[in-house]
């Protein structure tokens, strides 16, 4: 069972970014929508049935625990799902990602972790049309913390492609 909370899990706001012209203030505003929309009802919220690959992702300065697991079929992503306990960053990047995922190829879901990495990276570049919705997280970039939130599940699953058993957000690689 996940347990989000609505605004993040620490003291500092998506809020206490520098200052926006109007048109950033109103993106920035449907971002947290997304956001608070995918902790709410996240989509694949539990681990599917029948799963050849799962890791568990832990951040030990926040206290997300995430497991993903995926059911493959040859070298396409068929179903891909998440449980633990996480903020609700970490939550909306889980379901989104594995929205995202499902029935494309591991080469192709591994560039789409590299895409989604420089999307957090550069937040002035354009959208990355690949993307789609995961564009929205790109308003976490100004804060490290919610950097690493975001990318907890697409490391997690990363870990998992690569039959490691955990990943450790703090660390850049997963762990054997």
């Amino acid at each position: 069972m996940l347990a989000g909370s609505e605004t993040g899990g620490d003291n500092k706001s998506m809020s206490d970014a520098p200052p926006q012209t109007p048109a950033s203030r109103s993106l920035d505003a449907l971002y947290k929508r997304i956001i608070l929309e995918h902790n709410r009802s996240p989509r694949n919220a539990r681990l599917p049935d029948g799963y050849q690959a799962s890791a568990r992702g832990f951040d030990a300065l926040c206290g997300d625990d995430i497991r993903v697991a995926v059911c493959l079929e040859g070298e396409k992503l068929q179903e891909t799902g998440f449980e633990g306990e996480a903020c609700a960053v970490t939550t909306a990047s889980a379901s989104l990602m594995t929205e995202w995922v499902r029935g494309r190829r591991i080469d192709q879901v591994l560039d789409g972790a590299r895409r989604f990495r420089r999307v957090l990276d550069n937040p002035d570049q354009p959208d990355d049309p690949q993307l789609g919705e995961l564009n929205q997280l790109r308003s976490v970039s100004a804060f490290p913390s919610r950097v690493r939130n975001a990318l907890l599940p697409w490391k997690t699953l990363e870990a998992a492609l690569a039959g490691k058993d955990e990943v450790n957000s703090v660390t850049k690689e997963p762990n054997p």
